[in-house]
């Protein structure tokens, strides 16, 4: 077979129009035409084209039949070819099966949210899987209408290494327990980027002006939502926004995981002698009181 028919064979194999596979290398569809019905392509143009196929430029003459598939350009394809509304889906059953929790993906779709379990019908809860091992912590929801992977390869320092200062989390969890935390920043949430004062969010949530202005000054110095001060003619007005840290909803929705009773686990794997945070070193600065 000579090398204009390797490489109409490969580009078909690889779901690629002439006019594609002429723009990757650098021609014109025509010159794809020509190679594939008995012209070669200059020698220099040979490493391209053997690149963007995916294989060796010994295959292109038929010395080999063992392609060297580009990994990425294989996986672009392949997420090309699947609807828009089902590519995180896909996605998520790929991490899976690559990384050995396959059983998270067993369940039919639209199981995100059970009553099955629930300690009473008005708190439905998310069912999860996890497999805890020496090497790290994979996790998940598994269903088609809401599917969360996380997976933390265990650094060489251990998690503990990244967390932040102790005294960082208390001040953090101080503020989220005032009145009306939770609420305003699911307001705030809810909206476009912007800023909104006190009376806006107190209408919003319900909650009264001066339990607001105390919460949110907590939540200020917790970096949770950002202030600015603004002249109105009258009087400074003070404005609120979100702080732009999208790590909120995620955060969220494994905060309600640790509040769950355990027993909403569909599969929980343990591979794993050691605790999950290491001892903390000795020379570590003790943690304030």
């Amino acid at each position: 077979m000579g090398i204009g028919n390797t490489i109409a064979s490969l580009r078909k194999k690889r779901g690629m129009t002439q006019e594609q596979l002429g723009q990757a290398v650098g021609v014109s569809a025509q010159a794809v035409c020509k190679w594939e019905k008995g012209g070669t392509p200059d020698t220099e143009m040979l490493p391209i084209i053997a690149e963007k196929l995916g294989v060796t430029i010994d295959s292109l003459f038929g010395k080999t039949e063992e392609p060297v598939e580009n990994m990425r350009d294989t996986l672009l394809r392949w997420i090309g070819t699947i609807p828009r509304e089902k590519k995180m889906f896909e996605l998520f059953k790929l991490l899976c099966a690559t990384y050995e929790i396959e059983e998270l993906v067993q369940l039919p779709a639209k199981t995100t949210i059970s009553t099955e379990f629930a300690e009473n019908d008005k708190e439905p809860v998310l069912l999860r899987s996890a497999l805890i091992k020496s090497s790290g912590i994979q996790m998940g929801i598994s269903a088609e209408d809401f599917p969360v992977y996380l997976l933390m390869p265990e650094p060489k320092e251990g998690y503990r290494a990244f967390f932040a200062d102790s005294e960082k989390y208390r001040k953090l969890f101080r503020a989220l327990s005032l009145t009306g935390a939770i609420e305003v920043l699911c307001f705030l949430y809810s909206k476009d980027k912007g800023f909104y004062s006190v009376d806006a969010i107190s209408k919003v949530t319900g909650i009264k002006k001066q339990t607001l202005e105390e919460t949110l000054d907590a939540m200020v110095k917790s970096h949770l939502v950002r202030k600015k001060t603004v002249e109105t003619g009258a009087e400074p007005l003070e404005i609120y926004e979100h702080a732009s840290n999208e790590v909120f909803v995620p955060f969220m929705v494994f905060a309600r995981w640790l509040c769950e009773n355990d027993q909403y686990y569909l599969n929980c794997h343990i591979d794993r002698n050691e605790p999950l945070l290491r001892k903390v070193d000795t020379n570590e600065k003790s943690e304030k009181q």
